[in-house]
């Protein structure tokens, strides 16, 4: 062969090779953006073989809302605007072994870390703290043949809709009930059991809602023990950590989980129950002793969710203290004994996938609270029942994914909010109203990163 053909050859060859080596970085160029683009997605920094290591993560959810409603205190009837509902910066990892573990995650945008949403006032107000707030802060350690420990400010093990993550929601976000009753962030320990179909969580805490708080906090009760339990009659715990959606061709799941919580306080200095439950004012040094129970179902299979859940709780009031204002519906200043009372709520939703990436879903929950809330002989009521109304649509930019997501949802209030216990949030789409009814529609992009 000559020598001229054998020089031909060699570049042809080199050529090749080139080009399948520039396709192959391209490929894995594909490949780690679509890695970055997932949920599971992270910037992770290991030292000393994987025993000492933290991972970087977050998400941001921006909306676009429009709000109507009939109020003749109102200068205009319409709100709208954009809104930067979360930002949220979260770092974990492992310390000395793989049994410990930790995780801190602070944001921007609402008041979840202090445990209250963001304020809607019944003029034209609408309040958002857009703060840096410290949300968790705990340690975990795995303990071996299923048993873990946390310890730290975390959420409680109570409602699984505020359970389920913020970026894992079917709709923009958690729904009224959930916003009235839930437990929100507290300090305190855990202790977890897991097996193939069953799990256990039980607290020792401060109480509901009292995320960021000193021991002499007004706001905390003297102890308060919450407990959890989770049956999986069908498929893996991984789908009931996943959130609500179910993609396509993914198996079918099936889960019921019931929880209870009790809490008492007015004992130790300074300590009461201010922020626990539905119409509480932030820092009440009042001696109340608070019971919940609570009962949910997650059904899923392919493309398509279900969920219900039913909240009870009950007050038992004491004395809220000489020149303290109960809250609505408690009796008169100065003392007076704080009624029981006994409110509930309920929350249906599904969801079912009409593409690979679009998903229709719908929502109905509702509240009742006890009648012990108007004062006999108020002209004023804070006893009346709120439905509220959902629907809407999800497009995952990222299939199979919620690491980018649109949705978009139209939300029906048909009761007055002024005469109730649902908190006004415009996080939760619902302002403050002695009329009714109002809607409100939302669009929110959301990135996880």
């Amino acid at each position: 062969m000559s020598l001229t053909k054998r020089l031909g050859l060699i570049v042809g060859a080199a050529a090749s090779l080139s080009s399948a080596m520039a396709q192959s970085a391209m490929d894995q160029s594909r490949a780690y953006q679509n890695e970055l683009f997932s949920d599971s997605a992270r910037q992770v920094n290991k030292q000393g073989g994987g025993a000492f290591s933290v991972k970087v993560g977050g998400y941001e959810q921006v909306r676009f809302s429009l709000n109507s409603r009939d109020d003749n205190t109102l200068d205009n009837d319409m709100a709208w605007g954009f809104s930067n509902a979360r930002t949220r910066l979260n770092f974990s990892g492992n310390v000395f072994s793989e049994d410990w573990g930790y995780f801190i995650q602070v944001g921007f945008g609402d008041d979840t870390a202090v445990g209250t949403p963001p304020a809607a006032g019944g003029t034209n107000s609408g309040t958002t703290n857009f703060g840096l707030g410290l949300e968790d802060a705990f340690i975990t350690y795995n303990m071996g043949n299923g048993w873990g420990m946390k310890v730290g400010q975390f959420k409680l093990p109570f409602l699984r809709e505020e359970l389920v993550g913020d970026t894992e929601q079917l709709a923009v976000d958690r729904s009224v009930t959930n916003s009235a009753f839930t437990q929100g962030r507290s300090q305190g320990l855990q202790f977890s059991y897991a097996q193939e179909s069953f799990r256990f969580m039980g607290a020792f805490s401060d109480g509901l809602r009292t995320a960021n708080t000193d021991y002499v906090s007004p706001a905390e009760a003297d102890f308060a023990l919450t407990a959890r339990g989770e049956f999986m009659w069908s498929g893996a715990w991984s789908q009931a950590d996943g959130g609500f959606t179910s993609w396509q061709n993914q198996n079918f799941f099936g889960m019921v989980g019931a929880a209870f919580h009790y809490q008492a306080g007015g004992n130790s200095f300074n300590t009461g129950e201010g922020t626990v439950g539905p119409g509480f004012p932030s820092s009440n040094p009042s001696d109340f002793d608070i019971w919940g129970v609570t009962a949910d179902v997650t059904v899923k299979g392919n493309g398509w969710n279900a969920f219900g859940a039913f909240v009870y709780t009950s007050t038992d009031g004491g004395n809220p203290g000489v020149g303290v204002v109960p809250y609505p519906g408690t009796g008169t200043p100065g003392g007076a004994n704080a009624p029981s009372m006994d409110d509930f709520g309920i929350v249906l939703q599904g969801g079912v996938f009409v593409d690979a990436q679009w998903e229709l879903f719908g929502r109905v929950d509702m509240i009742f609270p006890d009648s012990s809330r108007t004062p006999a002989g108020s002209p004023v009521k804070f006893d009346d029942e709120m439905t509220t109304l959902t629907f809407g649509v999800n497009h995952y930019i990222s299939p199979n994914s919620h690491a980018a997501k649109f949705t978009a949802q139209l939300q029906y209030f048909l009761d007055k909010q002024a005469t109730g216990i649902a908190p006004a949030s415009t996080l939760h789409g619902l302002l403050g109203s002695a009329e009714d009814p109002q809607w409100t529609i939302t669009a929110q992009l959301q990135l996880v990163f």
